[in-house]
Order: C-alpha cells, then structure tokens, then sequence
C-alpha cells in the first residue's frame, strides 16, 4: 500500500478520490440542509474549507496594506474571505490527499 501511495498513479488516485468524497459531503449536506440545522451544517462544511483557502492565499498580504483605513481592511478581508471560501473548495481536498500520501 505504501508503495502505491508513494507512485504517482497512487498519488492521483487519492487526490480523485479526496475530490469525490469532498463532492459528495457537499451534496450530502445540500440533501440533508430540509432535515437538520443549516447554520450547524454550514459551519461544519465551511470551517475547513475557509481555512484552507485562507493559507492559500496568504501571500496575498504585501506591505502596502499596512497603511490602509479601517475601511479598507474590512473590505480587503470580505474579499479574502470571499476569495477563500472559492479557492478552499478546491485546495481542501488537495492538502488532505497530499498529507495521507506524504505520511504513509
């Protein structure tokens, strides 16, 4: 098994099958979104995958924010946030496979 997950076929086939399980958590909680607590469903679908955006476009941070209004960090930070919810939906399952492969 190691051996497979250390091959790139094994490295592909885990990033695929992160993706599908990453998907259907998604659809599954659209489904399950009449039966249960949405706010409850949406934090736990969310969290993640904000975080993972937001390390991912933490780079995003040069210098020259640093003199910016109070306004202009709130909206600096609505559009990271934006911005890391998009691109965590995609980066999560990345990492997740990667971490599973790095540490078999």
């Amino acid at each position: 098994m190691r051996a497979f997950l250390a091959s790139t076929l094994g490295r592909l086939v885990m990033f695929i099958v992160c993706y599908a399980v990453a998907f259907g958590i998604v659809f599954g909680v659209a489904a399950l979104a009449s039966s249960m607590d949405i706010p409850l469903l949406m934090l736990i679908v969310l969290v993640p995958i904000i975080i993972c955006g937001w390390h991912f476009i933490d780079w995003l941070t040069p210098a020259m924010f640093v003199w910016m209004s109070w306004a202009g960090w709130a909206i600096y930070f609505l559009i990271k946030l934006m911005a890391s919810c998009f691109l965590g939906f995609f980066i999560a399952p990345y990492h997740i496979a990667k971490t599973i492969c790095d540490n078999v």
